[in-house]
Formats: C-alpha cells, structure tokens, sequence
C-alpha cells in the first residue's frame, strides 16, 4: 500500500475509534442554536470578548495567541477554538463553568499520537520491535516532553496560556503547557483539517 494510502488508512481508523466520522465532526457536534455564540461556539466566560467584528475589546493574551498562530505557524484564522485551547482552569468550582481546553487537549492528543507513531514506525522499522518504538512514542507523548516542546514553540509569547490560577508547582506547570499543547493541534485539527494538523506537528514538535 502507498504510504500516503497507509497513513490516510490509519488517520480514519483514528477517528473512527474517537467515535468521530472524518471530515464530518464538527457538524456532529450537537449544540443548541440559542446556545452558539461567536464562531459558532458555547461562550466562554473567560474569553467573552474574542474578536470577530470591528469593535471588539481584544486582550494582550488574546492578541499574543492571534500573533503566535500568525507568525510561528502561518495560521491567520481567528477560529475561538484557538482560545479555549490557551484556556486552562485550575478551579474546579468556578462558576459559572469555563469552557477550557480539556476536550480539545483529548482531540489533539490522537493526532499528536499519531504523528509520534508514524515517526517511531519509520525510525525504526524494520529492525526495531513493536516494544522498542512503543517505549519510545511513550517517552515521546509525557507531559515533560510535550511541556518542553511547549516552551520552546510558544519560547516569544511567554503568557500565551489563559488560567484563573496558574499552578505553581513543576509538575502541574508542566501538565498545564502539555495540555495546551495538545489542545492547539486539537484545534488546528477542527479548523484546518488532519493533514495541516500532522504537518504543523511534525514541523514543530518533531523538528524541535
């Protein structure tokens, strides 16, 4: 099978085990129309003025987003998604409930999974075992590696990520840029397809 064939074959086996059909989750999603705000999105309390019209109130977190897609990854969409992906709580209890970036960080997750398995695959095939690339893709996908890849793509826009209450422990820093992570390709995914995403990904997390 052509390479281009194999990984198409195994982008829609990806989606399909999220329970998504290719090309066609957005419009799966369902949402009341009364509860849509801009682009399409439930409001999120956090990022009530997003820009989408002349007029509207921009903050320096949000126009450090719109810069850093502009600039790093050549994205000049404004999508909302862009934002809930930088918007991380670390209050459970907030009220009313923020729409953060933990579904799309779910999302981004696979397509950063995928690419750090074609990557393992064709390193090390086929003289390496199925064990040795697993612990490999494993190292690969934890929240230190990814965090690190984080600060170095993201190294210009220092206060890139939006939190109510950033955590001040290592561990939970870097859980937090991980995440974020995770929720930017998740949203690249939403907003420019599964091939950009995988592009933009293995430019920049595999060639950092």
């Amino acid at each position: 099978m052509p390479q281009n064939a194999e990984k198409s074959a195994l982008a829609h086996r990806t989606l399909l085990n999220l329970g998504l059909t290719p090309g066609a989750c957005c419009r799966e999603i369902a949402v009341p129309r009364a509860m849509l705000g801009r682009a399409g999105l439930p409001p999120n309390p956090f990022t009530a003025n997003s820009p989408s019209s002349p007029g509207d109130t921009v903050t320096a977190q949000e126009e450090d987003i719109w810069r850093f897609l502009r600039e790093k990854l050549d994205i000049h969409s404004k999508n909302a998604l862009y934002i809930e992906a930088f918007t991380h709580s670390a209050n459970p209890n907030a009220e009313p409930k923020p729409r953060t970036n933990g579904n799309l960080a779910y999302l981004g997750d696979s397509i950063i999974n995928f690419v750090f398995g074609d990557y393992c695959y064709k390193k090390f095939h086929p003289e390496g075992t199925k064990g040795m690339m697993s612990k490999r893709s494993n190292a690969m996908r934890s929240d230190s590696y990814l965090s690190k890849l984080a600060q170095k793509l993201w190294e210009d826009y220092p206060d890139i990520i939006i939190s109510d209450n950033p955590p001040r422990s290592k561990k939970g820093l870097a859980t937090m840029r991980a995440k974020a992570l995770e929720a930017l390709f998740g949203a690249i995914y939403l907003d420019q397809g599964f091939e950009k995403a995988c592009a933009l990904a293995e430019k920049h997390l595999l060639g950092l």
